[in-house]
């Protein structure tokens, strides 16, 4: 490990989960979104593996989630350009919007925070100076990019806005 901290090590390693739950949030709505997308039978032209298609015949699977296993959402790029594909929805137009007047943008944070993730992962390459604070920052930094996407959503598609956290 280098002679890494515990502190900087743990926040590494679950920067890892930060990045899990920002996967599972953005595939779970893009599967929502495309469940009642006008634009289904045009996304959904593709192949599908036969245990993809297996699962869908035994109902283990929706469509809509056998098909979104094919897409990415591992990166913030990817992410954006799943949504645009689907109804034109500009995810990144969202979190380019100035926040708290921060020089950086949540696209940009969100990139970084993937980024951090893909090199500890891939390449074993754990950031000595990152740190619980910082952990706890992008935390809330991406707690505030999936409040703004979901408020997005709820008024581009004239829903009522819920409470979330």
């Amino acid at each position: 490990m280098g002679g890494i901290s515990p502190n900087r090590f743990n926040a590494n390693i679950y920067l890892t989960y930060l990045c899990a739950v920002l996967e599972e949030y953005f595939r779970t709505t893009f599967i929502a979104l495309l469940r009642f997308s006008d634009k289904k039978e045009k996304i959904l032209n593709c192949k599908l593996s036969s245990y993809e298609l297996m699962d869908i015949d035994s109902g283990k699977t929706s469509v809509e989630e056998a098909y979104a296993r094919t897409v990415s959402f591992q990166n913030v790029k990817s992410i954006s350009s799943n949504f645009m594909d689907l109804d034109k929805i500009d995810i990144m137009s969202v979190l380019k919007k100035p926040y708290r007047r921060r020089k950086k943008s949540l696209y940009t944070q969100m990139d970084e925070v993937f980024e951090r993730r893909h090199r500890m992962i891939h390449r074993v390459d754990l950031d000595s100076n990152y740190d619980s604070k910082q952990l706890e920052k992008d935390i809330d930094d991406m707690a505030a990019a999936v409040k703004r996407i979901y408020k997005f959503l709820c008024k581009k598609n004239d829903w009522e806005i819920q409470d979330i956290w």
